[in-house]
């Protein structure tokens, strides 16, 4: 955003030097980029009078001049009448005529930020000596026009004109009419305010500040920084009567929820031409290119007021209506065309805020305006249109369309509905002023949802509290007065209520950075806040995560950390629904469209890659959130997340083929171990169909709980569509638990007391038919353990079958007591137990 050092001082008051003011600004407002000194530029130019002007008796397009520059530089050879000669090619050079005279020594404005400026001498052209030159627009940097040189007005003092209707009017550039004679050699900046700063803020420090894109809210923002009461123009706050939606002149209307405001004034017999040199000075500050009165005046007032508006030539509009012209604020159908002020043609495949007529469209709202409406050196009667249009969407099309303007960057900031009337009646008088025109007494005005701003309680106690500061209500309130809050206080308590413009104030915190921003925090206290030693609690996911990355990669897995976004086709491959997923309606990449269901699809989507890298044997894991539609939303209504441990085994060596349920069994064995957990594993029903469970071959995998604790996960192998999908090599299993539940098993796990006796260890095979399940068989052997007394640890050997039909499970069990070392015939005992009740349950027999 660049503003005016004179125009800030001009509307605050203020009598500060720029040094200060930018000081003030960097600290309290906003980052200043840069600051531009317009002053030096234009110190070699001079206001001189042409008094003769004859042709060059040896060039056809040159003229031989004499300027009167008021003796202004004594160094130059002067003729009898102590005039200066100059050499120019300008066509519209003629005696007697105002015009701006670079002297020798000055730099070509145009040319002064090159690495290399242009310093103008005396020199000789065609053997005439010219001293220095008469400038142009283009070689002035205020405009593009090279056809000829400025030719000044013949006056220098500016008074207001007031409109002959009642068409509210700001006293603006546009506005002024010279009424005192200029003379010669008076300075150029001087006279034409270009003895100026201008201050560039960085833009991002304005995301929430819509009325900080205008001059007006950054003088007003620079007033209360600077402690000094504001007041914005009457005009700006106030609401106009006699508003209508349709007549014989013009039918306006709003059709989507997405544009809260519609406005628009009409003004007839104009006469389209450059804008005055003041406008076109102003607007080059601001970093606009000049075009002509009626653009120029939109653009004044947008940078002034923050208000983007649009100027349709009312005879294009009524040529594109079936009857009445009509302004339509709608949404886009698909396969609908515009070209586009830029001469790009876009087709509408996406929803978008445009403004059509009955027949067609003729903008995109917000954004950017339509060709076939322009306003042109034919145009005679225009409709100046201002409106408010929903942030979200237009960041949306501005994105989608690659359409980027000073409109939609001030647009998608949320800029107030309440200020498009007010301004559009501004720009109606200015376009009255600076074209002739007449402008009609009356509004157009459609309004749709106009929220206004709530009173905020707040107490000086709490304000202070967190800003470490001692300010009493009275000041606070003068604080906020002074930027136009309307503060209610009543001893200690104050009801602070936000100007329309102010659409980023909603909570008392934000009343608190707001205060501290005006009173300026470089004042505030150097002092440490007062903090307890008491140790802070221990997060207990934070520690859970820790110990399952530490664990893990201890036993050699690799951890791997990929997006929480998935495309489509990962989640086809995984055997998932993509109607389960959170679809992101602006993802940072076609790739990355769905919020993942679970870790496995992003697991395995490495698997191949590894592999093909070289690696023949691994296991991978992540720690991590989910989200998806079947767990539903959180409190505040958005996608709840599940914390997720998951970890795929994978081997293509030949000896491993068939065994990566046990190795990823294994991994999870181990991890449970770190957590002090015995898990149980029962079979997955066939009907089990959530996101976690999709991937897995259900009749190859478990449900893993914990012992006396809760529901943690599933381990197995996957189905052959998604070994498929993914090319997944012969070994391939994987377990995917909640985290949080392990986090809580941590949280509440007893403490356990080592043995001071040696343990022993034995292993027990038991032969059963292929009919008893190794869960089952499992359970058995744990429940013999248990009644034991003793402390025990239980793994699994092997499981292979001798014959068809039989299996023998082999297990390993170490025992060991707490008040003694246990012989070898209580250990024979224990295991003899458990032959036992295998034979009487399932026939099983020792081996």
């Amino acid at each position: 955003m660049r503003v005016s050092y004179n125009e800030i001082k001009r509307l605050t008051g203020l009598d500060v030097s720029v040094e200060e003011m930018v000081a003030r600004i960097g600290s309290r407002l906003g980052e200043v980029e840069a600051v531009e000194d317009w002053g030096a530029k234009y110190k070699g130019a001079l206001i001189v009078k042409v008094i003769t002007c004859e042709k060059h008796p040896d060039a056809d397009k040159l003229s031989i001049c004499t300027v009167d520059d008021g003796g202004k530089n004594p160094d130059l050879k002067r003729d009898e009448n102590g005039y200066i000669q100059v050499v120019c090619g300008a066509p519209n050079v003629h005696a007697d005529m105002w015009a701006v005279w670079l002297q020798p020594g000055a730099t070509v404005p145009a040319s002064f930020a090159d690495d290399e400026p242009f310093v103008l001498e005396s020199r000789e052209i065609r053997g005439v000596i010219s001293n220095g030159m008469l400038a142009s627009l283009k070689e002035l940097a205020i405009g593009d026009d090279h056809n000829g040189i400025v030719e000044l007005p013949e006056s220098t003092r500016l008074e207001a004109i007031k409109p002959a209707n009642e068409v509210p009017h700001v006293e603006a550039l546009a506005n002024f009419r010279r009424t005192e004679k200029y003379k010669p050699g008076d300075s150029f900046a001087e006279v034409f305010d270009l003895n100026d700063y201008v201050i560039e803020i960085e833009n991002k420090m304005f995301t929430h500040r819509p009325d900080c894109f205008g001059e007006l809210g950054v003088a007003r923002e620079v007033a209360g920084i600077f402690g000094k009461q504001f007041t914005s123009p009457k005009w700006y706050q106030t609401e106009f009567s006699q508003t209508i939606t349709a007549d014989e002149q013009l039918v306006v209307r709003i059709e989507t929820d997405l544009v809260s405001r519609f406005s628009a004034l009409i003004v007839e017999d104009v006469e389209v031409r450059p804008s005055s040199l003041d406008v076109q000075i102003n607007l080059t500050k601001a970093g606009y290119r000049p075009i002509n009165n009626i653009v120029d005046i939109t653009n004044y007032i947008m940078h002034a007021y923050g208000q983007p508006l649009h100027a349709y030539d009312y005879a294009k509009l009524a040529a594109r209506s079936s009857g009445t012209p009509t302004l339509v604020a709608r949404l886009s159908q698909s396969g609908e065309q515009l070209k586009l002020l830029n001469g790009k043609t876009i087709e509408f495949n996406q929803p978008a805020i445009v403004i059509a007529t009955d027949q067609e469209i003729v903008g995109v709202g917000g954004v950017m305006g339509g060709a076939d409406t322009e306003v042109d050196n034919s145009t005679t009667k225009v409709v100046l249109e201002a409106a408010n249009f929903d942030m979200y969407s237009i960041r949306r099309t501005s994105m989608h369309y690659g359409l980027f303007s000073d409109a939609a960057s001030r647009f998608n900031k949320g800029q107030s509905p309440w200020q498009t009337l007010a301004c559009a009646s501004i720009a109606a008088g200015e376009v009255v002023c600076s074209s002739s025109g007449m402008s009609y007494d009356k509004w157009y005005d459609v309004k749709s949802n106009l929220a206004t701003n709530k009173p905020v309680s707040i107490s000086s106690e709490f304000l202070n509290s967190r800003l470490g500061s001692s300010l009493s209500a009275t000041e606070i309130q003068q604080l906020l007065t002074n930027v136009e809050f309307v503060v209610e206080a009543e001893a200690d308590e104050l009801s602070v209520t936000a100007p329309f413009w102010r659409t980023d104030i909603e909570i008392k915190e934000d009343i608190v950075e707001e205060v501290g921003r005006l009173y300026g925090y470089d004042n505030l206290a150097l002092c440490l806040p007062k903090r307890s030693t008491k140790p802070v609690e221990v997060n207990q996911l934070f520690k859970t995560k820790a110990k399952i990355r530490s664990s893990l990669a201890t036993i050699g897995a690799n951890e791997l950390l990929t997006y929480s976004f998935v495309h489509r086709s990962l989640l086809e491959k995984a055997g998932q629904k993509p109607e389960d997923s959170y679809a992101i309606s602006n993802a940072i990449s076609p790739d990355l469209h769905f919020y993942r269901q679970s870790l496995m699809p992003s697991l395995l989507d490495s698997v191949h890659q590894n592999i093909k890298a070289g690696y023949e044997e691994f296991a991978l894991f992540e720690v991590g959130k989910t989200h998806n539609k079947v767990h539903g939303l959180d409190e505040s209504g958005l996608p709840g997340e599940i914390e997720v441990t998951g970890l795929v085994f994978a081997s293509k060596l030949k000896q491993r083929s068939g065994t990566g349920y046990y190795e990823a069994k294994e991994y999870l064995r181990r991890l449970a171990h770190a957590f002090g957990a015995e898990l149980e594993f029962r079979p997955v029903p066939p009907e089990t169909d959530f996101p976690i469970t999709s991937p897995y071959d259900l009749s190859r995998s478990s449900l893993i709980s914990i012992k006396n604790g809760s529901f943690l996960g599933i381990v197995g192998e996957f189905k052959p569509g998604v070994e498929r999908a993914f090319r997944l090599p012969g070994a391939c299993a994987g377990f995917e638990i909640e985290t949080q539940a392990l986090a809580n098993w941590q949280a509440k796990s007893p403490y356990t007391e080592l043995s001071r006796f040696p343990s022993s260890a034995q292993d027990i095979t038991l032969q059963t038919t292929n009919s008893v399940s190794f869960g089952d068989l499992q359970s058995t052997v744990v429940e013999v353990l248990e009644q034991t007394g003793y402390k025990y640890t239980l793994s699994t050997v092997s499981i292979f079958e001798p014959e068809a039909g039989l299996k023998n499970t082999s297990f390993r069990i170490r025992l060991s007591s707490l008040d003694k070392t246990l012989t070898t015939q209580e250990v024979t005992d224990v295991i003899e137990s458990i032959a036992q009740v295998g034979s009487q349950k399932y026939q099983a027999r020792q081996i």
